[in-house]
């Protein structure tokens, strides 16, 4: 997994977690202060798409980065790389605190919470396993887009984001306590 967020129209990256540590259970923000911890047991570092890469194994397995208000822009780009190693289910790549997400439940899935409600992107790319693939979302305060691959993948309209007092998560919902990605 690599992820990286940035708002949309701006050169510089807000955040960008390589996942290239090879132990411990701190993810480390390359470009900022936004280190992560990783929780439910002890974080497993793999051979990754381009270095090393973390591995989620399920349930209550995700890494954590504190609420920031430099995450919380109305404007943004979010990019990750994800290889699943099973199906079945939703399963959330990254979100922060559901304002903003990737996730796939068969295809991916992009949203942001708004007003109360999800304004969501769905897209037509089939997931495999063992398969890798570079997904991202992107928001402008008019709309949410989705892509696989670097292919637009789905998209909606959406004005924008309302902020909830969450963290930033990847590979789960610990808020729902589901949503545990396997990968």
């Amino acid at each position: 997994f690599c992820f990286f967020v940035a708002p949309s129209k701006a050169a510089n990256l807000v955040a960008h977690w390589p996942l290239d540590e090879t132990s411990g259970d701190t993810v480390k923000d390359a470009v900022g202060n936004h280190h992560g911890k990783f929780v439910g047991g002890s974080a497993k570092w793999v051979a990754g798409k381009f270095s090393n890469g973390l591995e989620f194994k399920g349930p209550n397995q995700h890494v954590e980065v504190p609420k920031s208000k430099d995450l919380e822009i109305q404007s943004l780009t979010l990019i990750a790389w994800v290889n699943f190693k099973a199906l079945g289910g939703r399963q959330e790549v990254v979100s922060y605190s559901d304002n903003y997400a990737i996730m796939q439940d068969s295809t991916f899935r992009a949203f942001i919470h708004q007003g109360g409600g999800w304004p969501m992107a769905n897209g037509v790319t089939i997931v495999k396993v063992d398969t890798w693939y570079q997904t991202a979302i992107t928001f402008d305060k008019k709309e949410i887009k989705l892509y696989v691959n670097g292919k637009l993948d789905g998209k909606t309209a959406a004005a924008n984001i309302d902020y909830q007092n969450f963290p930033l998560w990847f590979g789960g919902g610990p808020a729902d306590n589901s949503f545990w990605l396997t990968g």
